[in-house]
């Protein structure tokens, strides 16, 4: 599966749902890097690439997802997790 999602990548095709899927549930970091990669040089050939600096509050690092690739997240009960409050989330600005 892996190689018609190359080759709809090549072609510059959309991929759709089910791809998408198996990209995120089948395929390791570095080849979905370097699949976004190839996208990102397909669209922006002259090789400038950029960066958007993001600013998101984080209200809390609890989660149940427990994503392969997140180091961020802590169990409910873990001495690191926390929840911001509405006054301490106000206060961060």
């Amino acid at each position: 599966m892996i190689t018609a999602i190359e080759k709809k990548i090549a072609a510059g095709q959309p991929l759709d749902r089910r791809d998408a899927l198996f990209l995120l549930s089948d395929v390791d970091l570095l080849t979905l890097g370097k699949l976004a990669d190839a996208v990102r040089r397909r669209m922006h050939p002259q090789g400038c690439v950029s960066f958007v600096v993001d600013r998101n509050v984080n209200y809390t690092n609890i989660c149940t997802t427990k994503c392969k690739f997140c180091a961020f997240y802590r169990d409910e009960m873990h001495p690191d997790a926390y929840l911001l409050s509405y006054t301490q989330i106000a206060n961060l600005c």
